[in-house]
């Protein structure tokens, strides 16, 4: 829930901003990839200021009446998982941003995407139940789902360290290609205000530098 209201904050700032013509101002001050760079971080950070909150609430709720023993390396494993998720949404609803129209086209078209996203909360006793099953391990290499599927599994069993290795290396070439992808569609998106890109040059955007 997090990373969905976290991305999905940044994809209503670049569609307002898109339509009120105020990311041209900014961006008679930055690069348009300062620009996309700086929200995604800002925006990043105050998703995980939220969940550090959360965390700690519940500890300090829950730590009165039971002994709560929470390994080091889950911790880590939920803050990787947790800024990966964000980092790889982030870009997407960046692209949406980027390529609807009004914000309601965007919020439409990122229905669909959180539709996928909430996938695992669907089939989270499959998850629980059954960790290390064909469909628990596909969802958590499935760069849309592997985050929540991946933080599900290794608080329930002890995950293959391959498994985490092979998850976090396609979300990190997801987040890469997204990022060039969205990043070279906003530089080019800028160009042609008021037209929406159609395939062939959505292609053309991401081989071209």
């Amino acid at each position: 829930m997090i990373i969905l209201s976290s991305s999905g904050y940044l994809l209503k700032s670049i569609t307002e901003e898109k339509e009120n013509r105020v990311i041209e101002i900014l961006l008679s001050s930055v690069t348009h990839q300062e620009l996309l760079v700086g929200k995604t971080i800002g925006l990043g950070a105050l998703g995980l200021l939220q969940m550090m909150i959360w965390v700690f609430v519940i500890i300090m709720g829950a730590i009165s009446y039971i002994a709560i023993y929470v390994e080091l390396s889950l911790l880590v494993l939920i803050f990787v998982y947790y800024l990966l998720g964000y980092l790889l949404y982030a870009s997407i609803m960046a692209g949406i941003g980027i390529i609807s129209g009004p914000l309601q086209s965007g919020q439409q078209i990122s229905g669909i995407i959180s539709l996928i996203a909430f996938l695992p909360l669907l089939l989270i006793q499959v998850l629980i139940a059954s960790p290390n099953s064909e469909i628990a391990i596909f969802l958590s290499m499935f760069p849309l789902t592997s985050a929540v599927s991946m933080m599900s599994r290794v608080a329930v069993t002890s995950v293959p360290f391959y498994q985490i290795i092979m998850s976090v290396t396609i979300l990190l070439i997801s987040i890469y290609l997204g990022l060039i992808l969205f990043s070279r569609m906003f530089r080019v998106e800028l160009l042609m205000y008021g037209k929406k890109p159609d395939i062939n040059e959505l292609i053309r955007y991401f081989f071209t530098k």
